[in-house]
């Protein structure tokens, strides 16, 4: 009980003011030190500068220690917005240079600081900026916010929205449909390759909801999480999965990723199913396998050894492994 009222103490401290007054400071210093030793700010690297979807387009942004913010614009009128602005400056400069056009528009997955401490900045920067968050988010200088399944249109460019209240309360994802080419979701926290984020707000239930919806995406749906998680959720979904090839082979294939810091992201939504453990949750292999008898008690059995057993699947080292065709 104790330990859970520190927490509450803890985390309501860092979801204030002062939160992002630390996160800024965090994240100046960070700036600093890379550029004194010559490094860049980005914490990995990506194969494309812009990914082409023909109506819209999208740059991975790596920001902070695993981060990461996005930007999309919009083909036809230019217009561009940014998915989780944790670091304004650097947002801004890539804005100005890269694009040549101002953010006209926010996407705000959830209230952590480090997806929105940009937000004040970046408002004021850019006179008129539209922030778009979860109506259920507590979150600072939101100007419009967002029931489940509504649309955000960027241009021509429709955004439709998807909540997943799990990480926090008014968690969302972003989902974009084109004629033209593959969808993407941004899924902020609450999903990332192989696995899940933290249940800090929701429950089990609404975990099984979130899923349900990710799940039901068509399976050619490019995934873009908020952080470069992958080490650690793999380990996670090979400590559970251990002679599941598709885990193997997602395994095999970050090892040679990561080993040039390159990111992995995105995946899809047909891949993760293979592999990640919260999307097996209907599964009935996979649910016997874990000594389940249906989807909540295969959620709720997944979450309590993740944290139980951690220590455990932390130590597992990630290797490439043989391939069978």
């Amino acid at each position: 009980m104790a330990l859970r009222c520190c927490f509450r103490c803890v985390y309501g401290i860092y979801n204030s003011r002062i939160g992002r007054w630390f996160h800024n400071c965090m994240i100046k210093n960070r700036h600093e030190r890379r550029i004194r030793s010559k490094l860049g700010i980005e914490h990995s690297r990506v194969d494309k500068e812009v990914l082409d979807f023909s109506s819209f387009k999208v740059k991975i942004v790596p920001l902070g220690r695993t981060n990461y913010s996005y930007f999309i614009q919009d083909t036809s009128t230019g217009y561009l917005g940014v998915v989780d602005p944790g670091d304004p400056d650097y947002l801004s400069s890539v804005a100005d240079k890269f694009f040549k056009k101002p953010i006209s528009v926010v996407l705000l997955t959830h209230k952590h600081w480090d997806h929105s401490a940009g937000i004040l900045k970046l408002s004021k920067v850019y006179p008129g900026l539209q922030v778009y968050a979860s109506k259920e988010e507590p979150a600072f200088e939101v100007t419009h916010t967002v029931s489940d399944n509504e649309i955000i249109h960027l241009g021509q460019t429709h955004i439709r929205t998807i909540n997943t209240p799990v990480h926090t309360k008014g968690s969302v994802c972003f989902f974009i449909e084109s004629d033209r080419a593959q969808p993407v979701v941004f899924t902020g926290d609450t999903f990332f390759l192989g696995g899940m984020g933290a249940f800090f707000e929701g429950d089990i239930k609404s975990a099984c909801a979130s899923v349900s919806k990710l799940i039901s995406l068509p399976n050619e749906t490019l995934m873009f999480p908020g952080h470069e998680y992958s080490d650690t959720t793999m380990k996670f979904a090979l400590y559970l999965q251990p002679q599941n090839e598709a885990v193997k082979r997602k395994v095999s294939w970050i090892v040679k990723r990561r080993a040039r810091y390159m990111v992995t992201i995105p995946s899809t939504i047909k891949e993760e199913k293979s592999y990640n453990p919260f999307f097996r949750i209907y599964d009935p292999n996979f649910i016997t396998m874990i000594g389940a008898r249906f989807y909540l008690e295969a959620i709720a059995k997944i979450q309590e050894m993740r944290m139980r057993k951690r220590n455990e699947y932390r130590n597992l080292e990630l290797k490439i492994y043989p391939r069978i065709d």
